[in-house]
């Protein structure tokens, strides 16, 4: 869905519920209209502080959502969690054994094309294309050039270097 937010922030080095209850301050103060939100340790800071990035996540429109958790909870139906599908990809990718520095997970969907990067076996962003309008003979292309801007977009951000491999998993359910 478009209706996803993914930001990484610094927060300082804490354990156990000092870092959850700092973790979930901050989520609220993010993302006040919604439940539907985590965050997620990335690393460790090298400089003296030794802060801790987080991954910070929302599906910031919980109407979406209500009709297919009614559903659920009608068959008395437990639910473990509600994830959107960029944040489960590192998993994924680690179930499938990729071993690249550099992974960009391509999808269709009806909402569009989504596209996820990982960096190391970790989340580094998501991007969603809409796609509304565009005849399905044009859709290959668009796909590729959408591919390529990404690239472009990874250079730009000095994520990547013009000359680093990016392994491109394109996950057809259409064959």
């Amino acid at each position: 869905t478009v209706e996803e937010d993914y930001r990484f922030e610094t927060l300082p080095h804490a354990v156990g519920r000092d870092r959850r209850e700092m973790v979930d301050r901050r989520l609220k103060q993010l993302y006040r209209t919604t439940p539907f939100y985590a965050g997620y340790v990335q690393a460790r800071e090298r400089d003296l502080r030794r802060d801790d990035r987080y991954l910070l996540t929302a599906i910031t429109d919980a109407d979406l959502l209500q009709p297919w958790l009614a559903a659920i909870e009608a068959r008395d139906l437990p639910i473990a969690g509600v994830f959107s599908v960029p944040v489960v990809t590192p998993a994924v990718s680690a179930l499938l054994k990729l071993k690249s520095q550099n992974v960009l997970v391509i999808s269709k969907h009806a909402a569009g094309m989504r596209q996820t990067f990982l960096r190391d076996g970790k989340f580094r962003f998501s991007r969603l294309t809409p796609f509304r309008g565009l005849p399905e003979t044009n859709r290959d292309a668009a796909f590729a050039a959408e591919i390529g801007n990404t690239r472009m977009y990874l250079n730009a951000l000095q994520v990547t270097a013009a000359d680093d491999m990016v392994v491109a998993l394109i996950l057809d359910q259409d064959d």
